[in-house]
């Protein structure tokens, strides 16, 4: 893939942070492949959250979505053809895919975490997030996508991505009947200095 950012700090750190160094910091170039790939994905609205950055959880898709307002690392080269969840909405062509950073900033613990999600689809005409919950499971994330309030046993675990590494917990927040968190793309100073912050992989750590 190729960077589109650079950052101070060794490559032989562990965990989340040490991989995220190679993301940040290395440069590799993928065979560009056109179309070879398919998607699909569930949400294709725009402007169905206004100036609020969120990320979405998506059961329909097959790949994540990164809108606008995230911060690109890395572009393979290679892109997918994609398809909407009805046949009646059109087909997206040779949408890129890539690698990209996003911010979560904790209410709770007053901490910013910073979270990858690789292979994503790169569609920055819209203005949400999408991740599938099935690859933050495949993730070695927990995540519960039961509401609060339709839970039979509630717990602080309910409705939430929790990530035992970091201690990340984000609790989801509801709309209609679709599950989000608010994300952002990242500083300037979190771009120079991401290895100060807490990483979490949303999606599977693979080419």
């Amino acid at each position: 893939m190729e960077n589109h950012l650079r950052a101070n700090g060794d490559t032989d750190e562990s965990g989340a942070r040490g991989r995220a160094t190679e993301l940040f910091s290395s440069k590799r170039i993928d065979t560009i492949l056109v179309c070879a790939m398919r998607a699909m994905i569930g949400g294709t609205s725009v402007g169905s959250y206004g100036d609020m950055s969120v990320t979405e959880l998506d059961s329909h898709a097959n790949m994540a979505v990164a809108g606008r307002d995230c911060t690109i690392i890395a572009t393979s080269g290679q892109y997918a053809t994609v398809t909407p969840f009805s046949d009646e909405l059109p087909v997206m062509e040779e949408i890129e895919i890539g690698d990209v950073a996003m911010a979560y900033d904790d209410p709770i613990s007053l901490r910013t975490y910073l979270l990858v999600m690789r292979n994503a689809l790169l569609i920055p005409t819209m203005d949400h997030n999408l991740l599938p919950p099935f690859l933050i499971r495949e993730a070695s994330l927990f995540i519960d996508e039961t509401p609060k309030f339709q839970s039979t046993s509630l717990s602080r675990n309910n409705h939430t991505i929790c990530d035992d590494e970091t201690g990340m917990m984000i609790d989801l927040q509801i709309r209609g009947t679709f599950s989000y968190f608010r994300s952002r793309s990242l500083t300037l100073d979190e771009q120079a200095q991401w290895d100060e912050f807490p990483v979490v992989f949303l999606t599977p750590d693979s080419d």
